[in-house]
């Protein structure tokens, strides 16, 4: 059985424009794996210099390219180095907190995907 622990998990964050957000989700990943790749789309604002200074290794596109671009950079990056990726959007709305759930649930099913969402409650 393969586990899903800190040091076999890439964490991928696709970015633009996230300079306000970015260092303290880079800083709540790194409580829980101990790479992460930030891929800047070519930001207008200091996304670069911020997921840096947080902790992350930062690939910048030389144009914007799109979300999905940036992922495909991320890992090309990595590919071959690693058996989890994590993928997080760059403006706070994944908690890295809950990042141990899909270590345990990716570690328990040996699933090739896991997919979560954001449960929203309208009353």
């Amino acid at each position: 059985m393969i586990q899903a622990t800190r040091k076999s998990v890439c964490a991928i964050i696709p970015a633009f424009g996230e300079a306000r957000f970015i260092g303290t989700v880079v800083c709540g990943i790194l409580e829980h794996v101990d790479r992460v790749i930030v891929v800047d789309d070519y930001s207008p604002d200091q996304t670069t210099t911020v997921a840096r200074a947080a902790g992350a290794e930062v690939i910048r596109h030389s144009e914007n390219l799109g979300k999905g671009a940036a992922i495909k950079t991320g890992l090309r990056k990595v590919a071959n180095s690693y058996r989890f990726f994590l993928f997080l959007d760059g403006d706070g709305q994944h908690d890295p907190a809950e990042i141990p759930k899909f270590l345990a649930k990716a570690t328990a099913t040996q699933a090739h995907l896991i997919v979560g969402n954001r449960m929203w409650n309208a009353t």
